[in-house]
């Protein structure tokens, strides 16, 4: 599900996230907003082709111009693309999980259902240990799951602090992870 506007702004302005990166781009409408907050970097890792064209159609000028990377591979190999963050504050947005187009398969070729567990390992690749973490769909994890990712983040850096937000449902369904 998209996060809210006012979530995305908010966090971007507390924490001075100059990047945002997102797993999962679906049909775009998070990297629109994200678009709309302004950061000055955008990279978007998608599995299914046919969501990367669409959102480059979005995007024509940004996406020509480099400020909006789209990258169609599987985000389980996002440390394959880590270092475009450089030493970049960056947002991150995971929300990649199976689905994808109407009648296509939804595991196709991903490594992983949920690939949360490879997207912490590319972001525990980083020099810079204070990204903004934002993890979605926790509905769909289990509180076991929660825990092993709150881990996971904590290895990242332990000053990380966690708080649930809600997502525009008004579900408290995102984990928020900032230093």
């Amino acid at each position: 599900m998209p996060i809210d506007l006012e979530i995305l702004r908010n966090q971007k302005d507390k924490n001075d996230c100059k990047y945002f990166f997102e797993t999962g781009l679906y049909h775009a409408t998070t990297l629109e907003k994200a678009v709309e907050v302004g950061f000055q970097k955008y990279f978007s890792i998608e599995l299914y082709a046919s969501f990367c064209e669409m959102a480059k159609e979005k995007f024509p000028e940004k996406t020509s111009s480099g400020e909006i990377m789209i990258i169609n591979d599987d985000s389980a190999n996002m440390k394959n693309y880590i270092g475009l963050v450089g030493n970049n504050k960056t947002l991150f947005w995971l929300d990649a999980h199976a689905g994808g187009p109407k009648g296509s398969n939804p595991f196709c070729n991903a490594k992983a259902k949920i690939p949360i567990e490879y997207e912490l390992q590319a972001i525990k690749l980083c020099d810079r240990k204070d990204h903004v973490i934002l993890v979605d769909d926790l509905r769909i994890m289990g509180k076991t799951k929660i825990e092993q990712i709150k881990k996971m983040i904590l290895e990242i850096n332990p000053l990380y602090k966690f708080s649930i937000l809600e997502n525009p449902s008004g579900v408290k369904d995102i984990l928020c992870a900032v230093v």
